[in-house]
């Protein structure tokens, strides 16, 4: 999480951070007595720039949540002067499926972003090393496509490159393998030139096969289907 350049988003960025604390702590915990258990604790990639996930959140926080309801209505009739000094801890744990939840949403994030919350200050105003560079990128992008283009659509042009063009090195193949992926499962060309990454790229512009597969994607997925 990144803080806005504001006492807003300070604010907000504690907040948040204060609460994650004990859910934090319970996670933790839990890894380390797996761990003297001989037990494997776990280390799963995180779900990134998606939606609310509540069913994974609720079968993960689920039982800390009600164990930490107990606790607190158990504290509040034995003593109740107490209750106050744990709220901190307390608000984090009855909280963590809504904040597990909400933290991996991609529609929360950009909801915080409109309003200025959770961003850098070059999010709100990028620099202009960062504009110049996605403004070169583009450029590039649509030249490679243009190029790519003129090679498939061209016999001329593709057999004087491939004439010249040594064959792909050994170190290519992974490239070649994952951009023939692509553009099979995509079935457009225009789709799959964007979907290319610079390699992909020009692992295509080495090799002809997979120029030919490129030229025909459309009917080739036709076929398959």
């Amino acid at each position: 999480m990144a803080v806005c350049g504001s006492w807003p988003g300070a604010t907000v960025e504690l907040s948040v951070a204060a609460l994650y604390a004990p859910v934090l702590m319970v996670g933790q915990t839990g890894q380390i007595i797996d761990i003297l258990r001989g037990r494997d604790s776990g280390w799963p990639a995180q779900a990134r720039a998606g939606a609310a996930d509540w069913a994974g959140s609720m079968r993960r926080h689920g039982r800390t949540t009600v164990l930490a309801a107990l606790f607190a209505a158990g504290l509040w009739a034995s003593m109740p002067e107490l209750l106050p000094w744990q709220a901190p801890t307390l608000a984090g744990l009855l909280l963590g499926v809504p904040l597990a939840a909400l933290s991996g949403s991609r529609a929360g994030g950009l909801a915080l972003r409109r309003i200025g919350l959770m961003v850098t200050p070059e999010e709100m105003s990028p620099p202009s090393e960062l504009l110049a560079a996605e403004y070169h990128r583009g450029r590039f992008t649509r030249a490679a496509q243009a190029t790519l283009d003129s090679l498939i659509d061209s016999p001329a042009v593709a057999r004087a490159h491939y004439a010249a063009t040594p064959p792909p090195q050994p170190d290519a193949a992974v490239d070649i393998a994952t951009a023939a992926a692509k553009i099979a499962v995509l079935g457009d060309r225009r789709a799959a030139i964007l979907a290319l990454s610079e390699a992909e790229r020009a692992a295509v512009a080495s090799h002809p096969a997979l120029a030919h597969t490129l030229r025909n994607a459309a009917a080739l997925r036709q076929a398959a289907e």
